[in-house]
């Protein structure tokens, strides 16, 4: 068998613009011999390019170990790196061809060259696939100790140092002595094929051969022993002998390609087929959601990305590390006393085949994805794999619990002592006498309208938003934590006549004795409902006929200008369960306990206003920057 240097490299385009950073005249030379073959090894490749923000550690080790094997000093690398300092943050208008043509050199962006010959012909062999000349990064281990790579040329030193997604790589490195010998026996590869065999091929004897096989006219068919033998000193013989050489060759060829394609069509099916194989790329970076990775730790780990955006949980305190997936599970080992288990594949297909049930985990999660967001269960059970019907056996399963949670997250008791201590300093410059205990306000949630029962569609109707909806008050205290909500009732009630009727059933007793309720004029003459009296703050009544006086112009300024936090408050319980849009009938029955759940998540945020001298609210990574300038 021939030795790989002696084959011949050919590729679409050879890269020739730059030159080898070794700078040697034997090198040059070389590089122009492989060249006039068109072999690859004749191209410039780019240096790995350091300083940017992908890959840098790699980059940097490649370099480094070029250096080192061109004996240019490992030390030196950035010298002889590409540099690339561009800002490329702004987006630029495509230029023109003319503009192209004109362009200058820009003085921020460097690049530095190295000759293909320096490396192996095997990993020659690597660069050069699909007929594409192209710089690999990393060469597996398996690779570099099962060729004639290791030891010659190659060692533990060219390992990447921490390895690359868990597993142990090398970089491939400028390591080969023997480019020249190679290049003599790939000039008469070259000549062999590109001179005697299509000067022999082109011959009319040799055709001539092929066709009438040296009959003579008139002759007939002998056995072959009659036939006169072929003379290894005539020209004409040996040409004949080339030409069938070279026809066998072409279909060896075939067939070698063919045998190949049929054995990576097997490999591929196997690989299908192995159910690590199948974990590996499902849970790998940028494969969508499936029930095998949606809980698995590794998925999250690559696309951190997908936990915010189903589950909605962020650890927004500056300079925190843990992932919304982190945040996920704790939350289920606090609130619902589940643990996690990653998921393999034998634990969503059994030994036939098919899938199994979900575990209970997994049921958890399927009701997390609904009540965060109020997806459509056929949404949900093409995620997990399952029919709709089990999506809906599963929510109704958990609704229940869900709703306790955000009972325990959004429903405290106040006293006086909590209120004093988290008072804020907004609210204390605005001179209220006495303090403003808590904030209440009510918002319509728009619903599908009920067509089925008349009085039902009626008493849907809201005055507010002019449709179907149902309505609901909550409490919430200065600094936006909510400390009581109602339930979810029909918008034909008024806002009073809730209030009314939750404080009649033993609630709102906890607001201590003095402090204001502050409100709109909606909730007018409702100072009575509270079981202390505590006195209700709104915005003036303007009389017929009448215009505001200064004194009421200045109240109903203190009377509104912090109760932005309330608006606050819902805007952030519509973010769940889907209750800033249109709740479908389908999710009528859950939607006491998606509202109960969505108040809950709403005290899961930071607070809106930071209470004076105190240290345990954590400053939020998207709060807005403070000017410094003195």
């Amino acid at each position: 068998m021939s030795r790989i240097g002696s084959k011949l490299f050919q590729v679409d385009t050879i890269p020739t613009r730059l030159s080898c950073i070794c700078d040697s005249d034997d090198c040059k030379k070389l590089t122009k011999c492989f060249q006039s073959i068109n072999d690859a090894r004749g191209g410039i490749l780019t240096m790995p390019t350091i300083g940017g923000t992908q890959q840098p550690h790699i980059k940097e080790w490649k370099a480094r170990r070029i250096c080192h094997h061109l004996a240019l000093g490992e030390n030196k690398y950035e010298q002889y790196a590409s540099v690339d300092k561009r800002n490329r943050s702004r987006k630029s208008p495509t230029p023109t061809a003319k503009q192209t043509r004109n362009k200058k050199k820009d003085p921020q962006q460097v690049k530095k060259g190295l000759a293909v010959h320096h490396f192996h012909p095997e990993i020659v062999q690597l660069m050069t696939k699909d007929n594409k000349l192209k710089f690999i990064d990393l060469l597996p281990e398996s690779f570099v100790k099962q060729s004639t790579l290791w030891k010659k040329g190659y060692s533990t030193a060219d390992k990447l140092p921490g390895g690359h997604k868990n597993e142990t790589v090398y970089v491939p490195t400028p390591s080969y002595k023997h480019a020249e010998d190679d290049y003599d026996l790939a000039v008469a590869r070259f000549k062999l094929h590109g001179d005697i065999i299509r000067r022999c091929e082109d011959a009319t004897y040799g055709h001539s051969f092929l066709v009438n096989r040296g009959r003579g006219e008139g002759s007939s068919c002998e056995p072959v022993n009659k036939l006169p033998r072929l003379d290894t000193n005539s020209i004409k013989d040996l040409q004949r002998a080339v030409c069938m050489l070279a026809e066998e060759a072409d279909e060896l060829k075939i067939e070698n390609q063919s045998l190949k394609d049929k054995l990576a069509e097997r490999d591929m099916q196997n690989d299908i087929r192995d159910p690590k194989v199948i974990e590996k790329a499902v849970k790998a970076r940028g494969h969508g959601l499936t029930r095998l990775n949606v809980s698995s730790d590794e998925y999250h780990k690559h696309n951190p990305r997908v936990a915010r955006m189903y589950f909605k949980f962020e650890d927004t305190a500056v300079g925190s590390t843990l992932s919304s997936w982190d945040i996920t599970k704790q939350f289920a080992k606090s609130m619902f006393g589940l643990d996690h288990v990653e998921p393999t594949y034998g634990m969503i297909k059994d030994k036939g085949g098919r899938a199994t049930k979900l575990t209970l985990f997994e049921t958890w999660l399927v009701t997390l994805i609904f009540f965060q967001n109020g997806y459509d269960q056929d949404f949900i059970g093409s995620i997990f794999g399952v029919k709709r019907q089990i999506v809906g056996r599963c929510i109704k399963a958990w609704a229940r619990q869900f709703r306790e949670v955000g009972y325990h997250m959004a429903r405290h008791t106040l006293t006086k002592s909590f209120l004093d201590g988290c008072y804020p300093e907004s609210y204390a410059e605005l001179n209220f006498t006495p303090p403003v205990g808590t904030i209440v306000d009510g918002t319509d949630v728009m619903t599908d309208a009920v067509r089925t029962d008349r009085v039902v569609g009626i008493v849907q109707q809201s005055n507010k938003i002019k449709r179907a909806a149902a309505r609901g008050c909550t409490w919430s205290t200065p600094i936006g934590l909510i400390h009581e909500f109602t339930d979810p009732f029909f918008a034909r009630g008024s806002e009073k006549a809730i209030v009314k009727l939750w404080a009649a059933h033993g609630r709102l007793a906890d607001i201590p004795v003095g402090y204001l309720v502050s409100a709109d004029k909606g909730f007018d003459f409702t100072t009575a409902f509270y079981h202390n009296y505590n006195p209700v703050i709104h915005p003036a009544f303007l009389t017929k006929g009448a215009h505001f006086t200064e004194e009421q112009l200045d109240w109903n300024r203190k009377a509104c200008e912090m109760r932005y936090t309330s608006e606050v408050v819902f805007s952030r319980v519509k973010k769940h369960g889907g209750l800033g849009g249109i709740v479908p009938r389908r999710n009528l029955p859950y939607l006491r306990d998606l509202w109960a759940w969505a108040h809950g998540m709403a005290n899961y945020y930071n607070c809106l206003q930071v209470p004076a001298n105190n240290t345990y609210f954590p400053e939020s990574k998207y709060s807005k920057k403070k000017d410094t300038k003195e």
